[in-house]
């Protein structure tokens, strides 16, 4: 008999034991389950960071009077990309738009080329507001005696050190023709390649005038298409202008 109770004490020991040991895996099992969840959703907060929209802002500040290589008046447009709340992008317009009437009223060199400004403009944006992923701004010229045409610089830069410039502009030209003379106007856009900062930036005046003498040297014939005179400018300028990493030319014909 004593025997008999002792099995039966040893088999219900057991029993115990082996629902202890279940018992334990399980709340393993929840607890790697838990922790999973928990590294997802903490994996997928990094992730949403890591692409959180962003929100572009564009603005202009029209007929800016400014001292620089003479009296100029300039149209500046100012965007930038943040990942800020819209709430506290009207505060950063406003912000933006005084440091750039601080840094153009304080500007040193009155003769640098308007690239450069520009340059340096995006350059002290962009680091005087790192919530600011990047900014772009185009500094458009107004024609003046000295210049009667259209010209604007625009350059990119990103938090994360990118740089983009570009430049732009228009003036009417008088295409020779055997049967007639052809007034046109010629826009010219051109960017320049990323290691710019290092390049001795080309005024743009050698470059129109080099296409002034292009134009000057060439007759063109009725039936020659005006596709393929913009293709020929097209070579020659990239020819010459090393420093250019794209160059649209553009031929508009004026009534």
């Amino acid at each position: 008999m004593m025997f008999i109770r002792i099995i039966q004490t040893s088999k219900f020991l057991f029993f115990v034991i082996i629902i202890n040991i279940l018992s334990i895996d399980v709340l393993a099992a929840q607890n790697i389950t838990n922790n999973h969840k928990n590294f997802s959703l903490e994996s997928n907060t990094i992730l949403a960071k890591n692409h959180l929209p962003q929100t572009n802002t564009k603005f202009t500040l029209e007929n800016y009077s400014i001292r620089h290589q003479g009296i100029n008046t300039l149209d500046i447009s100012i965007q930038y990309s943040s990942f800020l709340e819209k709430a506290s992008l009207i505060f950063y317009k406003k912000s933006i738009s005084k440091q750039v009437e601080f840094l153009l009223k304080n500007y040193p060199n009155e003769t640098d080329y308007w690239e450069i400004v520009n340059y340096y403009l995006t350059q002290e944006i962009i680091q005087q507001n790192p919530k600011l992923s990047s900014v772009t701004i185009t500094l458009a010229v107004y024609p003046n005696q000295e210049y009667s045409y259209h010209r604007s610089t625009t350059v990119t830069q990103t938090y994360s050190g990118e740089k983009k410039e570009s430049w732009h502009f228009n003036f009417p030209v008088n295409f020779i023709q055997k049967s007639q003379d052809s007034l046109m106007q010629i826009d010219v856009y051109y960017t320049y390649k990323n290691n710019f900062s290092s390049i001795n930036y080309p005024d743009f005046i050698p470059i129109y005038q080099q296409i002034k003498n292009f134009i000057s040297t060439r007759t063109i014939t009725k039936e020659e298409s005006w596709t393929n005179i913009e293709q020929q400018l097209k070579t020659t300028l990239l020819q010459q202008n090393p420093m250019f990493s794209s160059l649209s030319i553009k031929l508009k014909k004026l009534n």
